[in-house]
């Protein structure tokens, strides 16, 4: 990816700069590397503590990476498990500001890389009076999250499902269902 210089003079070369993307939290992005070799740099200073994820939306052969506030890389990801896409997760600290680089693992493409950055939100279940374990689980800003299947006992009731309100009568999600609030939230 680089320039070979041949001048036969005395040459002064300037440093050209581009300015990093600030990202949004909760957001559809793209990194669009133009020439071979590129990398695209983006940063992102939370207001709150938290769980945050980035990850691609598409199939091609990419890699992030994170970086903390003096430049020290502190993750990275190019196979999330899902074909060739990246998704890494953070517990990021208000205030401090971090840096994402995102790539081609191939140094000689160029395109478009779409990606999502935002929140991870914990959705838990409360069994309400009932016995059984169901366990908690992390839920990516902007993908759906299928719900346990685990169903809790009663003596002398039938589980029919899952609702939002601890009070509620009629289940809004049974076990299984898919659940795309982008929020923390208790099913009860």
């Amino acid at each position: 990816p680089w320039d070979i210089f041949i001048d036969n003079k005395d040459t002064t070369l300037y440093a050209v700069w581009e300015k990093d993307t600030v990202l949004a939290v909760n957001s559809s992005n793209n990194a669009v590397i133009s020439k071979a070799g590129q990398s695209k740099y983006f940063t992102y200073t939370p207001t709150k503590d938290g769980i945050y994820v980035i990850y691609s939306t598409s199939d091609a052969d990419t890699r992030v990476y994170l970086y903390n506030s003096v430049g020290v890389q502190i993750e990275d990801d190019d196979e999330s498990g899902d074909g060739r896409n990246f998704r890494l997760q953070y517990n990021m600290t208000a205030g401090t500001t971090y840096r994402f680089k995102i790539k081609y693992n191939d140094a000689n493409v160029t395109g478009t890389i779409p990606f999502v950055f935002g929140e991870v939100y914990e959705v838990s279940y409360d069994v309400n009076g009932g016995t059984g374990v169901v366990y908690s689980q992390s839920k990516d800003y902007g993908k759906e999250l299928t719900l346990r299947t685990t169903k809790p006992t009663r003596k002398g009731y039938t589980f029919l499902g899952w609702s939002t309100s601890a009070g509620s009568k009629k289940p809004e999600y049974l076990a299984g269902d898919s659940l795309t609030t982008n929020e923390d939230t208790v099913l009860y």
